[in-house]
């Protein structure tokens, strides 16, 4: 599954996009790193249980309704964890 900007830079085929244009999922733990939580992503992700954000922008809208909200540098983040 993917937002829409990785359908429209051609990594992804438009059949993972989520969002009204796409898919509506309801997973028990979706990561985001990176959404930026746009009304048509958070459209699509509305039913999943524990919405977990990764962004470095602390204005991105999707951080105001994750559980668990990370405002960093996603490989920051992993190396911290050991990845």
């Amino acid at each position: 599954m993917c937002s829409r900007s990785l359908i429209e830079w051609g990594w992804l085929p438009q059949s993972l996009q989520i969002g009204p244009s796409g898919r509506c999922i309801a997973p028990w733990l979706p990561v985001t790193p990176g959404i930026s939580g746009s009304v048509h992503f958070m459209a699509g992700v509305q039913g999943a249980e524990k919405l977990r954000a990764v962004n470095t922008d602390p204005g991105a809208p999707i951080l105001r309704v994750a559980g668990i909200p990370l405002i960093c540098d996603l490989y920051r983040a992993a190396e911290a964890y050991g990845y």
